[in-house]
């Protein structure tokens, strides 16, 4: 009686340690995909006609590194074309995406969702304006 007494406690507290370490790997995928996010997101200009609470997700396929091997819109999309394409220039555009320290967690397909944000006219100028001058 008492061996499967020990018995069950070894299982359950290696069951809970399981538990732990999935928690652990679904909270580094989490992050992971919102570092991803936000390498994209620093790329992207929405256009001024693109409405402002649209949004779209993205099918990204990836290699080790980062590197974008192929990126497409997933339907349904809220975005006009001119955003859909300039949020398709902005992923290629931040490849290689993050991958140093998120190699538990890399996947080389990942779908990621992106949305227009409603920015203030007056802060949002300026920095339309120091984006582009950057680019040059």
């Amino acid at each position: 009686m008492r061996l499967r007494l020990l018995a069950g406690f070894a299982l359950s507290t290696l069951s809970a340690a399981g538990l732990a370490q999935s928690d652990r790997v679904a909270q580094n995928q989490q992050r992971y995909a919102e570092v991803l996010r936000a390498a994209i997101d620093e790329q992207w200009a929405p256009p001024a006609t693109t409405p402002a609470d649209a949004g779209c997700s993205v099918d990204l396929r990836q290699a080790p590194g980062g590197r974008v091997l192929s990126v497409q819109v997933i339907e349904p999309c809220s975005l006009d074309e001119a955003g859909r394409l300039s949020l398709l220039a902005a992923v290629r555009q931040a490849s290689p995406l993050p991958y140093q320290g998120y190699q538990q967690v890399f996947r080389r397909q990942i779908q990621l969702s992106f949305r227009v944000q409603d920015e203030d006219p007056v802060v949002s100028k300026p920095r339309r304006w120091w984006k582009r001058l950057r680019e040059r």
